[in-house]
C-alpha cells in the first residue's frame, strides 16, 4: 500500500506541476483556508468551511486516479501487476482522501494560528470535532465520485468535465433544490426539522446527515469495488 500512495503522489504531482502547486496554494490554502473562514464571525461556525474543503481537493485529485492512467498509457502496465484490483482501488482511494485530509487540516491550522495571533476567540471542541468528522465523509465522498467518474471518462480533461459538471450540480443545484423544496413544505414540518439540529453540533440532524453521507459512501464503493476489476487483465496475483 505504501508503494502505492508513494506512485499516485508521484503521477499527480507531476500532472499537477508547478504551476498547479501555486494554483492550489493561493486557491485552497489562501481563499478556502485564510479568506473566507475570516470572513466568518464566530470562531466555531468557521470551522464548517474546513469540513466542505476536502470536497474541493479530494474530486480533482481522483478523477486523474484512472483516467489520467490511461492518457498516459499507464493503465495497462498497472493492470499487469500482481496486484489485487481492490488494493490498487483502495490505494488510489486512499491517496485523494489523505491529499484532502491534510490539505484542509494544514489550513485549518494556518487559520487558527492567525486568529491566536489577531487575538480571536476559539471554536468550541465540539465543532472542531465536528469539522473533522465532517472533513473525513465529505472527503471520502468526493473521492468516491470522482473514481467513478474517473472510471467511465476517455481522457483526464473529459474526467475534469465532468467531474465539474457533478460538482456544480452539488454544489449550486441541491441547496437550490432544496430551497425549492422548503418553500413547499408547511411550516409546522420545517420546524420539526430544524428542532432536529437544535442540540448542538451533534444534534440529532446532524448525525442523520453524517450517516447519509456515510451510506452513499459506501454505496459508491460498492459500484466500484464491482467495477474497477472489469479493467483487469493479464497477470494474477502470486502467491
Amino acid at each position: 500500500m505504501r508503494g502505492l500512495l508513494t506512485r499516485e503522489w508521484l503521477f499527480f504531482k507531476g500532472a499537477m506541476g508547478k504551476a498547479g502547486l501555486v494554483r492550489y496554494l493561493v486557491i485552497y490554502v489562501g481563499i478556502f483556508g485564510l479568506f473566507i473562514p475570516s470572513q466568518i464571525g464566530h470562531p466555531s461556525a468557521s470551522l464548517v468551511v474546513f469540513g466542505f474543503l476536502p470536497i474541493y481537493v479530494a474530486g480533482p485529485a481522483a478523477v486523474d486516479a484512472i483516467a489520467g492512467e490511461r492518457e498516459r498509457k499507464t493503465l495497462e502496465t498497472l493492470l499487469s501487476a500482481p496486484v489485487e484490483p481492490t488494493v490498487v482501488l483502495a490505494g488510489k482511494a486512499l491517496f485523494s482522501l489523505l491529499f484532502s485530509l491534510a490539505s484542509a487540516w494544514i489550513a485549518l491550522v494556518l487559520y487558527e494560528i492567525l486568529q491566536t495571533i489577531l487575538g480571536r476567540g476559539f471554536p468550541t471542541l465540539n465543532a472542531l470535532l465536528f469539522s473533522l468528522t465532517l472533513g473525513v465523509l465529505t472527503g471520502a465522498l468526493s473521492t468516491l465520485v470522482g473514481l467513478n467518474v474517473s472510471l467511465r471518462a476517455s481522457s483526464a480533461r473529459s474526467a475534469q468535465q465532468w467531474y465539474s459538471i457533478v460538482l456544480i450540480g452539488i454544489t449550486v443545484g441541491l441547496p437550490f433544490g432544496l430551497k425549492l423544496v422548503l418553500d413547499r413544505i408547511p411550516q409546522s414540518i420545517i420546524r420539526s426539522i430544524s428542532n432536529l439540529f437544535a442540540e448542538g453540533w451533534f444534534s440529532t440532524g446532524s448525525l442523520i446527515t453524517l450517516a447519509f453521507i456515510t451510506f452513499v459512501c459506501l454505496v459508491l464503493w460498492i459500484r466500484l469495488h464491482r467495477q474497477f476489476p472489469r479493467l483487469w487483465c493479464l497477470n494474477e496475483p502470486q502467491g
